[in-house]
């Protein structure tokens, strides 16, 4: 969110949170989707694009799918729901509290977790978003 944030030149809040989940759902890119998982690298979840051809391999908990289409925009794993403890009965749920969840950080401007703890951008993510803009 905080990648968001900069590029849009928008106060990262709940709002614009619930904006980036809402355009992911109902404007998906042709052959992916975004997967929300476990990272057990950082013990956090995490948001990844994935090819849609391989959405088989993942245990899926929960989805949504394109407004008309039969097709799968924003997953939830199982291994997010029972590492984090989301226990959510649907996508709904999940994506409330996942967007509270993120609220609590984004608020104080803490985007990026380093050495166990939420922080600021640091000049590293910065570096790497600049490179990833640029492509």
């Amino acid at each position: 969110m905080g990648a968001v944030s900069i590029e849009s030149g928008k106060t990262p809040n709940r709002e614009l949170i619930e904006n980036v989940f809402r355009s992911i759902i109902e404007n998906p890119f042709t052959g992916y989707y975004c997967e929300v998982r476990w990272c057990g690298n950082i013990g956090e979840p995490v948001t990844s694009v994935r090819k849609l051809s391989e959405i088989h391999k993942v245990s899926i908990k929960s989805l949504f799918k394109a407004q008309n289409r039969d097709v799968a925009t924003l997953a939830f794993t199982t291994d997010l729901m029972s590492m984090f403890n989301l226990n959510c009965t649907n996508e709904s749920e999940c994506l409330d509290k996942l967007t509270s969840y993120t609220e609590n950080h984004v608020l104080v401007g803490s985007y990026s977790k380093n050495q166990g703890q939420f922080t600021p951008f640091t000049e590293d993510d910065l570096e790497f978003i600049t490179s990833v803009k640029a492509q």
